[in-house]
């Protein structure tokens, strides 16, 4: 196995009024990367976050999103996603992790980022990665990606 590539913040991220269906990127400078294999290979991407609402009534979606000439395998959805906890409440942080393995062609590069989205449309409501703070940082977010062979 290569070395694992992460991506890591500590920082708390809101998103509001999502519609729901349409995925949205978490932190495009953070949590995005850019992967080029020497060769074919797999790799593990995973994706971990502390979600919670402010509002009752919405579940958070997480998820990653695989570009490059062959991906997305469905235009504007991930390849991957996870669906976090209850909406019955709020304030309350729910760890979601989502993983996928791909395979990957060498000498292309490929772009992963972190996504997210409320289960179904939440005007006005608003959804957050993160929970804390501790001494002044959130619970961290993370995008990995292991290379497998590669």
């Amino acid at each position: 196995m290569g070395a694992a590539i992460e991506k890591v913040s500590t920082s708390q991220y809101t998103l509001t009024s999502s519609n729901g269906s349409t995925w949205q990127a978490v932190d495009t400078f953070t949590f995005t990367l850019s992967y080029t294999p020497i060769n074919d290979c797999e790799v593990i991407l995973g994706g971990n976050v502390d979600l919670w609402t402010a509002n009752k009534g919405f579940n958070q979606d997480i998820g990653i999103t695989v570009n490059d000439t062959s991906f997305p395998s469905s235009a504007g959805q991930p390849e991957a996603w996870k669906e976090s906890g209850g909406f019955a409440g709020t304030f309350s942080p729910n760890a979601a992790y989502v993983q996928i393995t791909t395979q990957l062609s060498g000498g292309h590069t490929y772009t992963f980022n972190l996504v997210w989205k409320t289960n179904k449309p939440a005007s006005g409501a608003t959804i957050y990665a993160g929970a804390g703070p501790i001494s002044g940082k959130f619970s961290p977010t993370r995008l990995s990606l292991q290379p497998v062979g590669c």
